[in-house]
């Protein structure tokens, strides 16, 4: 369009550009190409024309476009094989402007080259300029993968904008000395002979050390006959190397006594390793008598934080050339090494194995007792019957299951060895499962159960929250009725609160809390405001204080006086129901889960309507824990 011809606005053919001062447009041609109200990210800019003597001016409002977050991540990053957690720290993070700083923020990654990593997710708390990637390294892997991180915020792309930014980083996991591993170590001889103990026998591996420099020390020798090396007797502190073994050097001699069974220990080491590995025992056979051989397949497996009880060895079988049953033998199952507190070994009531108490029955005959399996302790099986066969003792290894209790396990690796004792010649070899445990970011917690407070009156408070895994949490508050009281943040961070209570009564108030990596888990928590002098309700009786993992328990709260009405705590356990009886008790009804902690506690909110009083009641259980978990 050229001067004179049609102008900006109808009617305005002529208008020249000049200056004058800025004048926002009032008729309604003027606003034709005008937005009210301008956006957040908008600035007007001004134009000004002259009509013979007249001069107008106006401002247009220009949009613009949505800017592409920002983050600073680094190119590359180095890690160790089986190390774990990658924690990458990111910096620089923004929605883009200052104009768009309300904006959520999305993290995502993926892995674009080998598998190497896998994520575990994003620390971030809204509004921080700073966040960390955390991955997790495969078990065994070595080389260099990358991961595209990706960072999304909710501006959109109109008018040409933009709203992702990707970053690659180079990751670059390098390998590191494994320990060696004891896969197996038997021998069976003939009474008062002697047999090489070959590789098949004494199966000591690791996959990058040399057999020559992959060495054993003697740290037990036999009680029925003696270790030799190349025919000299070896004597504590006495050595061998795998090479040797390989080249038939390692043998052992029978003395020729009654015994049927024998073995000898021994620690082991790679040479690279800082100390040696064990003690290992390698069981001897003697006379035609045999113990009993465990088959594991796999011998490996994982379990990721929130999985259910993982199957250890679901293809397992034991056999006993010579022992129909094993009456006084046990099986035993122990995490040798790498244990977190919060660590289970339990069995599950799956493939023809049932629980009675401790009593465990295999196709529906009892074969045995158990115990054990919680806090460091070794998983037993007591065998006392003709009915704990070689196939029951499979049974009951195939129920095997490895979980943890808590809500922030150790990450890492398990060593969970199992044994069968034929109750006539021996233990068998000691068969071992390697467990890797990967943790997960859990969401946060709200404790708090009610809040109470007395008319008339402002103050302080604090909200009740945990999370193990997030140090940075943030909290919303809303009132559900801001003409009974009103309620203020302090600090979001820590969940302090200023409470008014305006008049008395009954309301709620909505909270959520946020650890920034989960989604806000969110609760209602009910909000009385009463007279100074109301007494709130107070327990007469307490529920029983113990049950049974696995098992319905039931109890009741009775209060003394009142017409209550009784309310879930916000920590209350899931599946808990609430059953009211009368008008000042309740009956609690609950099945513990299968690895459910040795003390659960929590409260039961009990609201005193007429009164306008209310009070959080106590409830502390001891759970018995129990051989079990999902298949």
């Amino acid at each position: 369009m050229t001067k004179g011809e049609g102008g900006i606005f109808p009617g305005t053919a002529g208008l020249q550009p000049g200056n004058s001062s800025r004048l926002h447009p009032a008729s309604p041609e003027s606003r034709m190409n005008c937005r009210y109200p301008p956006p957040p990210a908008a600035h007007h800019r001004l134009a000004s024309w002259r009509l013979g003597a007249l001069a107008f001016s106006f401002s247009l409002l220009a949009v613009e476009p949505n800017l592409p977050p920002t983050v600073v991540a680094p190119a590359a990053w180095a890690a160790v094989e089986d190390q774990g957690t990658i924690a990458i720290p990111l910096t620089g993070v923004s929605p883009g402007s200052a104009a768009e700083a309300g904006q959520r923020l999305t993290f995502s990654a993926s892995v674009v080259g080998p598998q190497l990593v896998w994520l575990e997710g994003f620390d971030h708390l809204a509004g921080s300029s700073t966040a960390t990637l955390r991955l997790h390294t495969m078990p065994d892997a070595v080389g260099t993968t990358r991961v595209l991180l990706n960072l999304l915020d909710d501006g959109g792309t109109a008018d040409g904008g933009s709203d992702t930014t990707g970053r690659l980083i180079t990751i670059t996991v390098a390998p590191v000395n494994d320990p060696p591993r004891l896969e197996w170590a038997r021998k069976s001889v003939a009474r008062g002979g002697q047999g090489v103990i070959t590789g098949d026998d004494l199966q000591l591996t690791d996959k990058d050390s040399d057999p020559a420099t992959l060495a054993a020390t003697l740290t037990a020798v036999p009680a029925h006959g003696a270790l030799l090396l190349a025919g000299a007797p070896l004597a504590v502190g006495g050595r061998w190397t795998m090479a040797e073994v390989a080249g038939g050097l390692l043998a052992y001699r029978h003395d020729g006594d009654a015994a049927t069974f024998d073995s000898f220990s021994f620690t082991y080491t790679d040479g690279s390793i800082p100390a040696a590995l064990g003690p290992g025992s390698c069981s001897i056979a003697i006379g035609g008598r045999a113990v009993p051989t465990i088959g594991l397949v796999p011998t490996s497996a994982a379990w990721r934080d929130g999985d259910p009880p993982l199957a250890l060895a679901p293809l397992a079988v034991v056999e006993d050339s010579d022992s129909a049953a094993f009456p006084g033998g046990r099986l035993t199952a122990a995490i040798a090494s790498g244990a977190g507190g919060d660590d289970r070994l339990t069995l599950a009531e799956a493939g023809g194995v049932a629980l009675a108490g401790d009593r465990v029955l295999v196709d529906g005959r009892a074969v045995g007792s158990w115990s054990g399996g919680t806090g460091g302790e070794a998983l037993t099986v007591a065998f006392t019957t003709a009915d704990a066969t070689p196939a029951a003792a499979g049974a009951l290894l195939r129920a095997l299951r490895f979980h943890t209790a808590g809500r922030a396990p150790l990450a890492g690796y398990r060593s969970v060895r199992v044994m069968v004792d034929d109750g006539d010649s021996g233990p068998s070899v000691t068969a071992e499962i390697v467990l890797t445990v990967s943790a997960v970011d859990d969401p946060p917690r709200i404790a708090t159960a009610l809040l109470a407070a007395p008319a008339g009156v402002a103050f302080d408070t604090a909200l009740a929250g945990e999370d193990p895994d997030s140090p940075l949490l943030a909290w919303t508050a809303v009132v559900a009725d801001p003409g009974v009281a009103t309620a203020t943040l302090t600090d979001a961070a820590a969940g302090r609160l200023r409470i008014h209570g305006l008049r008395a009564g009954r309301t709620s108030l909505a909270v959520t809390l946020s650890d920034g990596v989960n989604a806000p888990v969110a609760a209602t928590l009910p909000l009385i405001v009463s007279a100074g002098d109301d007494e709130p309700p107070a327990l007469a009786s307490e529920p029983p204080a113990e049950a049974a993992a696995g098992e319905p328990w039931e109890g009741v709260l009775r209060c003394a006086g009142g017409a209550l009405e009784f309310l879930p705590g916000s920590d209350c356990p899931a599946g808990l129901a609430l059953a009211p009886l009368d008008a000042a008790s309740v009956r609690l009804r609950w099945t513990p889960p299968a690895g459910t902690g040795a003390w659960v506690r929590f409260r039961v909110v009990a609201v005193d309507a007429g009164r306008g009083s209310a009070a959080a009641l106590p409830v502390l259980i001891r759970v018995r824990p129990r051989p079990g978990g999902s298949g």
